[in-house]
């Protein structure tokens, strides 16, 4: 019966070579021609496997190393000794790699070395977290990709990456709102009262650096819900989920402000504020005051606004059950698990 033979890839993966018997295949890997994660595939199968799992299923005989040419002696230890040289031990066995899951971004499969996975992808330079893990390592893979929108994350990364944004969102918020406050509140000082206005106080010199960080702010806001969103649309995508959940319930959200901010101007428009403040009793003042105060928080609860804010508030629960549900094991449509690697 004929040996079977197989061919391996070149370095750049674009070209086999061969074919080649299982014995040559390990001489190669004793000489460092080859690695364990070298891709083979026998003659006649389109399967590409690593080397390593191949020489673990088929039993090798012994590789011969090639005799030292102009040399008489029968092994190794008979050689005269060289001064200052100290021979490596021989090596008695193959350690293979195993097959370690895929890379989380490149989605290539990645093998261990040594029994470790290497600390970064070798198709891609994605870092790898080990296999004991802390939250920060989770915090630094939701970093690499704050507005990646694809991939998979697992609870940890998302709840790290909610965390950090919010620690780093809210002092840059209270230190925007101080410096907004505190020019507004200077030039409204130097200005009379009888020319106070917005028009005034907007064009005031000292007022340029409360608009920088208002804009600031602005674009800090926006930034941050946009690595949110991309960070829930991730772990959405890690339960077997499309981020479509994700943009029903922006869309909601958007369309409740939108009715209520409606039914509000139609309110206000239909109140005879000139009656109103024509009240010279005080109490009568102040009753209609609170009674149209009620009126205004009651408009969210009826009519559009209420069957939206109802809409609204079950698919927002639905979409936390399922951010709070554990990483689907296995690979999915939308890349490989990062918590179940071996799935």
């Amino acid at each position: 019966m004929m040996e079977k033979r197989y061919y391996y890839l070149n370095p750049a993966r674009t070209e086999p070579l061969g074919p080649h018997t299982i014995t040559e295949l390990s001489t190669k890997v004793l000489k460092g021609e080859l690695s364990t994660s070298t891709e083979v595939a026998a003659e006649g199968d389109k399967r590409w496997v690593p080397l390593g799992q191949l020489l673990t299923q088929v039993p090798l005989p012994p590789a011969a190393l090639p005799p030292i040419p102009n040399s008489t002696a029968a092994s190794r230890d008979e050689l005269p000794p060289v001064p200052g040289y100290e021979p490596t031990p021989t090596r008695t066995a193959i350690q293979t790699d195993k097959p370690a899951g895929h890379c989380p971004a490149c989605a290539q499969e990645l093998v261990t070395e040594a029994g470790q996975l290497p600390p970064n992808c070798p198709h891609c330079g994605e870092y790898l977290r080990p296999e004991k893990d802390t939250m920060w390592q989770h915090i630094r893979a939701a970093l690499v990709r704050p507005l990646t929108w694809r991939g998979r994350s697992p609870r940890r990364e998302f709840w790290g990456s909610w965390l950090f944004n919010l620690l780093t969102y809210i002092p840059f918020l209270v230190v925007a709102l101080t410096v907004i406050s505190a020019f507004t509140f200077l030039t409204i000082d130097k200005i009379p009262a009888n020319e106070l206005n917005f028009e005034l106080v907007a064009a005031a010199p000292n007022m340029i650096w409360a608009w920088v960080a208002l804009g600031l702010l602005v674009a800090a806001t926006v930034y941050f819900l946009l690595v949110l969103w991309a960070a829930t649309a991730r772990r959405l995508h890690d339960t077997g989920r499309s981020a479509w959940w994700l943009i029903i319930s922006m869309v909601l959200s958007i369309g409740y402000q939108v009715a209520y901010v409606y039914e509000l101007i139609n309110y206000l428009s239909s109140i005879n504020w000139r009656l109103l403040f024509a009240i010279e009793d005080e109490s009568s003042l102040n009753a209609r005051i609170e009674e149209i105060s009620n009126q205004i928080n009651l408009i969210g609860y009826g009519g559009a606004c209420g069957a939206l804010y109802l809409v609204t508030t079950i698919v927002g629960l639905t979409i936390f059950i399922f951010l709070v549900t554990d990483s689907k094991p296995g690979p999915n449509k939308y890349g490989p698990c990062c918590k179940y690697p071996h799935a």
